[in-house]
């Protein structure tokens, strides 16, 4: 009898698959997605807008999850990882309904975890530890949030490619060509990965944060917006129609209330970056609003320039682009590609990612592929 149910559990391990996980932690939410090991890509393109009916959904199942804030140095090391943890507990439930099959953490192959607030050695260190106490298995890498984008980049540019069948999709490193990624949220950066001996070579630009730089990013984009606001009251002119919307955003009767609002209390850095949007939607008829806007394109374009001639790539490379502004306005992205080409540095190609979390998959099975 025990060894008829020491065989019968052996058996059923061996039908459970083995799993990937990767997880995009920012500073109000975090993604968690699971698949299996096998073959990620099929799975991520069976719930794609190219699914085929030949592929079976519950064979290629991806649970997606979500948590609060998974950035540790915004609501702390501890908070972070309840959240991500409570993300990958979402993740797997939904991968358990998609797929009919019980599952656990120790079917876990490889997992990473990509975080704002993350990009040091001892940050990394200290989140590693505490996913570990909490029970993670397998292969495990803490990065930060910004070297999963160009691995996303890398997939999402195979996805969006129709093909004749899901046996077409190869497992894709980062590719040969570089990538120089680009960033523009409430922060932004630029930065080039070179792979070297033993290591990789990183080459950035910006990154300095909203006191010393961050040109181009959805906080500069608003706060330069805000100054315009107080110039028009010192000047006695009558208020635009973007002071009026920011005003309104804010929730506010005039341009004298924005100074409370900025020196008594914490720096609201997302609620400046969230007036962006207002920015990029007045600038037809606010030349004040164009010209912020062409100094943020100046701006990215000038990082990516200098990180790929500082790379020594600037002959061939390919640039993808991540964060809230490129998703939701691309045509700026039009206006850098011409920025670009203008200075003389214009990638290969260009690709806005839309799913971050998709790189941390990817180098998760990187991880799950190493010898």
């Amino acid at each position: 009898m025990h060894s008829r149910y020491f065989k019968d559990s052996m058996d059923s391990a061996r039908q459970r698959p083995f799993l990937l996980l990767g997880v995009d932690g920012g500073g109000t939410k975090t993604s968690a997605w699971v698949t299996s090991a096998a073959n990620p890509l099929r799975s991520l393109y069976a719930i794609s807008s190219h699914q085929q009916d030949s592929i079976s959904l519950s064979d290629c199942a991806v649970g997606q999850g979500l948590g609060g804030p998974g950035n540790p140095r915004s609501v702390g090391f501890d908070a972070a990882c309840d959240n991500i943890e409570a993300a990958i507990r979402d993740a797997m439930q939904r991968f358990e309904s998609q797929s009919g099959s019980v599952v656990s953490k120790e079917q876990l192959q490889a997992a990473c975890i990509g975080l704002a607030g993350a990009g040091r050695l001892e940050e990394q260190e200290i989140v590693t530890q505490c996913l570990r106490n909490r029970g993670l298995a397998g292969s495990l890498q803490v990065t930060d949030d910004i070297e999963p984008i160009r691995w996303a980049a890398e997939w999402e540019s195979v996805l969006e490619k129709p093909i004749s069948s899901s046996e077409d999709l190869p497992i894709h490193s980062a590719g040969s060509m570089p990538w120089v990624t680009l960033i523009a949220g409430t922060g932004s950066i630029a930065r080039c990965s070179l792979p070297g001996t033993g290591c990789e070579q990183v080459v950035r630009a910006g990154g300095w944060g909203y006191l010393l730089g961050d040109e181009g990013s959805g906080y500069a984009i608003g706060l330069a917006a805000l100054r315009e606001a107080c110039k028009e009251v010192d000047a006695g002119s009558p208020s635009t129609s973007l002071t009026k919307s920011i005003l309104a955003r804010l929730g506010f009767e005039s341009v004298s209330q924005i100074v409370g609002w900025i020196y008594q209390s914490p720096i609201p850095r997302k609620a400046i970056a969230d007036l962006a949007p207002l920015v990029i939607q007045s600038r037809r008829d606010n030349p004040v609003a164009d010209s912020i806007l062409l100094d943020a394109i100046a701006g990215w374009a000038a990082m990516v320039t200098q990180v790929a001639l500082r790379a020594g790539v600037v002959a061939s490379y390919r640039l993808a682009v991540a964060g809230g502004i490129p998703n939701h306005f691309p045509e700026l992205i039009d206006e850098l590609a011409l920025e670009l080409g203008e200075s003389h540095s214009s990638p290969k190609s260009i690709h806005v990612v839309k799913n971050p979390v998709i790189g941390c998959l990817a180098m998760a099975d990187q991880l799950a592929r190493a010898p």
